[in-house]
């Protein structure tokens, strides 16, 4: 049996849960393996394009708006009127002013801050401030140009996280197999069949399909869907359920 016959069956025919369940794991682990990396390479370009949109605005945002600076020898310099105000989003802010003239409780308003001096940087992430002595670093050169020419470098990050991303998404899909497989088998001892937990994990993740498919268009289209994971367990739980009633009812079980 094709891709396309258990894509096609898993979704519109019941029968079909029968002959899967007593599969092999290896065949059920490929198809969920080819699957999901159509489904995350369809999702995963209109994300890269947007990342990579995202980062070109960010390095044309960062050439035009960024002052000019240099941090050598343990010593911050900035070529702006100082002290200098960034405000962004969610109560956030950096400052910078090496003249010494605004103390450190310039970040006392915000929950999330950076405070630039000539020597030290604080860091505020959610009330909580660290401090960074410019001092330990006289090794580190960093200027405008410097951060500028290492800035497209990070569409390696990006591809990087990407390989990481589908890594761990493949496994929480497996997981929900188990998950799944978990409800297959109150399913099937309450009404006494003869599944084993092999057999229930391959029917929890065939039944994965139609949910992983709302997922990728939900990505596609509206990826701020609120709750969505509600509908996606409620629909594969939805086909796990029948199709272990339609095994152990609705055919004859080996």
């Amino acid at each position: 049996m094709g891709f396309i016959e258990q894509f096609k069956g898993s979704i519109t025919d019941w029968t079909f849960y029968r002959e899967v369940a007593f599969q092999k794991t290896l065949k059920t682990i490929k198809y969920l393996l080819v699957l999901f990396s159509i489904l995350f390479i369809i999702t995963g370009i209109k994300s890269a394009i947007g990342l990579n949109s995202d980062l070109q605005q960010f390095i044309s945002d960062f050439k035009k708006k960024v002052p000019d600076f240099k941090l050598a020898d343990g010593e911050f310099r900035f070529n702006a009127k100082q002290p200098y105000y960034l405000e962004g989003e969610n109560n956030s802010v950096l400052v910078v002013d090496t003249t010494g003239a605004t103390r450190e409780d310039v970040l006392d308003k915000y929950s999330d801050g950076v405070f630039i001096t000539k020597t030290k940087i604080y860091l505020k992430q959610q009330y909580q401030v660290r401090q960074i002595n410019l001092k330990d670093y006289k090794e580190i050169t960093l200027t405008k140009d410097k951060v500028l020419a290492f800035l497209p470098s990070l569409k390696w990050l990006v591809i990087i996280i990407g390989i990481v991303g589908y890594i761990v998404s493949l496994v929480g899909k497996l997981l929900s197999g188990v998950f799944l497989a978990m409800i297959g088998m109150f399913v099937n001892n309450a009404q006494k069949g003869p599944l084993q937990f092999g057999q229930a994990w391959n029917v929890g993740i065939y039944a994965l399909t139609l949910p992983l498919l709302l997922e990728a268009l939900v990505k596609l289209v509206y990826p701020q869907f609120p709750y969505f994971f509600l509908i996606y367990y409620a629909i594969a739980i939805f086909y796990v359920v029948k199709a272990v009633h339609w095994i152990i009812n609705g055919l004859p079980l080996p």
